[in-house]
């Protein structure tokens, strides 16, 4: 099987995932939609530490390579995504030097990215290096043929003991749909919270 190939069963085997839920979603995806991502992902560069880049065939902005290549992991969203980024990325600098949306991916309500990247700023502030698991999402194809983007996270996460009332006041930028969990230990073996809207 091709690469190509095996890019068409996936997008076959998600657009059945995504159905079972009632067809409206996928029906977003236009011919054109579908045939960049599945072009996209053939062309996907893979590397022994398992990260990826954008292949050199794939009609992305400049910015999008110097920031992603070797970055994105496979990506776990129902949806056309080109990977996701783990880690501490400075999410709000890209959102403001770039043409390109930083988006709660799950839900059409709060919070929305103006939201998650104050959420973001504050645990900065504070010293904290927060991070998300957030997905490159395949937004559209522009008039000339580049990719467009956009960002999708479902939850934001910070190791170290956080004063109450900074979990308080991210919360609340957040919004009251937001869950926070506090059960996880991170790779430097302090507690990690996680703000969760997945």
């Amino acid at each position: 099987m091709t690469r190509v190939q095996e890019a068409e069963y996936a997008l076959d085997r998600l657009v059945r995932y995504v159905d079972q839920f009632g067809g409206e979603y996928s029906a977003r995806w236009s011919p054109e939609h579908r045939r960049a991502w599945v072009a996209a992902v053939a062309d996907m560069v893979h590397h022994p530490d398992r990260s990826r880049s954008f292949g050199p065939n794939t009609p992305v902005p400049d910015w999008a390579r110097a920031e992603f290549d070797g970055r994105l992991r496979e990506g776990e969203s129902p949806t056309l995504t080109l990977g996701k980024v783990p880690g501490p990325v400075d999410w709000p600098r890209i959102v403001r030097e770039h043409p390109v949306q930083l988006e709660n991916g799950y839900y059409d309500q709060a919070p929305d990215g103006a939201a998650i990247v104050e959420a973001h700023e504050l645990l900065t502030a504070a010293g904290f290096e927060p991070w998300m698991d957030t997905e490159i999402i395949l937004a559209g194809v522009a008039y000339d043929g580049t990719l467009r983007l956009r960002l999708d996270a479902g939850a934001i996460h910070a190791e170290g003991e956080i004063e109450r009332a900074l979990v308080a006041a991210v919360h609340r930028v957040l919004g009251e749909q937001t869950r926070v969990t506090t059960d996880h230990h991170g790779p430097r073996g302090g507690r990690i919270t996680e703000w969760w809207w997945y």
